[in-house]
């Protein structure tokens, strides 16, 4: 995740700060750039910060007011298998840390793929796709998306997955 903020006139640099899971804060680096990339950063997941402005004058330093910051990581992607039934297709995918699923479906591998349902985040990992034709072959894809403060952040598609109808 990219973190910016608005350069601050006269400061020698910028500190950052990280809010960790047992509530304490604590340095991430020194800059005196106006942006921050934080790295290692578990997919799906909130992350607080705080940033704050330092100016060093005859060898004493000076410090702003903290102003926080959060980033989001994007979901994982969804590991798809597709498998085939009467008229039907069960679509399964490993569960990422996410507050749903958008499967997606087109008739050929590089067609038009048209969303065809939402899948909220819970115990469910799987769908049935029915009302299809038998013997035609159909594509799949999947990805999954968080909702923060009411906007969903997608991630990756999945890989396109392909099933004939039984």
């Amino acid at each position: 995740a990219k973190l910016t903020w608005n350069k601050t006139v006269g400061a020698s640099g910028y500190e950052i700060q990280k809010l960790s899971k047992n509530g304490k804060w604590s340095r991430v680096a020194l800059t005196t750039s106006t942006s921050y990339e934080a790295k290692k950063l578990k997919a799906g997941q909130k992350y607080n910060y705080a940033v704050r402005a330092y100016v060093t004058v005859n060898g004493v330093t000076y410090y702003s007011d903290w102003v926080g910051l959060f980033a989001i990581t994007k979901p994982g992607t969804p590991t798809l298998k597709v498998s085939a039934a009467k008229k039907s297709a069960k679509l399964t995918w490993n569960k990422q840390s996410a507050s749903g699923y958008v499967i997606y479906r087109a008739t050929s591998k590089n067609g038009k793929y048209k969303k065809i349902a939402t899948v909220k985040s819970g115990k469910t990992t799987s769908y049935k796709s029915g009302k299809l034709k038998s013997g035609k072959t159909y594509y799949y894809k999947i990805r999954a998306y968080k909702t923060v403060n009411g906007e969903k952040v997608y991630g990756a598609y999945s890989n396109i997955k392909k099933v004939k109808i039984k």
